[in-house]
């Protein structure tokens, strides 16, 4: 189902459909965004490798090249994602790393108390959901799900997906809070 949807995606955005770009935009943005941030470790820097990878596509139009549009998407954020951990200057030869210098132990325990709280934050603002908000942002943010997709599994309208989802976005407040929820070893 999900395969013959992209097909027709793929069709109408070969066609030179923007309302098919911004609907795929819609609903890989934040999947890619996650799945970027695991890589390069900065939001920013995954917002903008996402945002470009969509830029280049419709710029270059090179959809009769493309077969599995998910699966493109993917792979050339995790190319450009490695691409952009490899060209910083912080990760330089290991003869060139000055270990005088290096993290010490407490700074490691700090990082992961830091990180701790993070979470202890994420897991109080999921706990603020409602298991149907909860239901949702798990589907549709987490496990990448169309609307349409979730909205037939639950038995409910899209609308209502979409409601819920606003809702659950709403009291999560922020992109931080979505990027740590999908890092967050569930």
């Amino acid at each position: 189902m999900v395969v013959e949807d992209e097909k027709i995606l793929l069709l109408r955005l070969r066609a030179g459909e923007m309302e098919a770009l911004r609907e795929l935009f819609d609903r890989y943005y934040l999947p890619l965004c996650c799945y970027s941030v695991q890589f390069v470790d900065d939001e920013k820097e995954a917002q903008d490798i996402v945002q470009n990878i969509f830029v280049s596509l419709w710029e270059k139009r090179h959809f009769d090249k493309i077969e599995r549009l998910k699966e493109y998407l993917y792979v050339s954020v995790r190319n450009a994602s490695i691409a952009a951990v490899r060209t910083r200057k912080e990760f330089a030869a290991l003869d060139e790393l000055d270990l005088d210098n290096a993290y010490s132990w407490d700074d490691h325990e700090a990082l992961g108390k830091e990180l701790e709280s993070e979470y202890e934050e994420l897991e109080r603002a999921l706990k603020e959901l409602s298991p149907r908000e909860y239901e949702v942002l798990m589907e549709v943010v987490v496990n990448s799900r169309r609307y349409r997709d979730v909205a037939a599994s639950m038995g409910v309208s899209v609308n209502t997906i979409k409601t819920n989802l606003q809702r659950a976005m709403r009291k999560l407040r922020c992109l931080d809070m979505l990027i740590l929820l999908c890092r967050m070893p569930l």
